[in-house]
């Protein structure tokens, strides 16, 4: 869970560098509301609104990324994105 909030147009570009850093590092990002995950302009646009700060960056499990889920048995099953 972090907090932010760009205070001028510079900061967007914080933002942009905050979803890349966590999602290379496999999270998706939610807002603390639970909407998401969000893509970059998504979490730039929710960002920039200022209705909300606080955002939650959850681990994608082993083996979801990319709409694949495991269930650990060898068989695989389409995630929701």
């Amino acid at each position: 869970m972090f907090e932010h909030q760009p205070r001028d147009a510079r900061a967007l570009e914080e933002s942009r560098e905050i979803h890349r850093l966590l999602t290379a590092a496999g999270y998706r990002l939610f807002d603390i509301d639970g909407n998401g995950p969000f893509d970059e302009a998504a979490f730039v646009a929710t960002a920039r609104r200022g209705r909300v700060w606080t955002f939650v960056a959850h681990a994608e499990r082993p083996g979801t990324e990319r709409g694949a889920a495991g269930n650990g048995h060898g068989a695989r099953a389409a995630v929701a994105p």
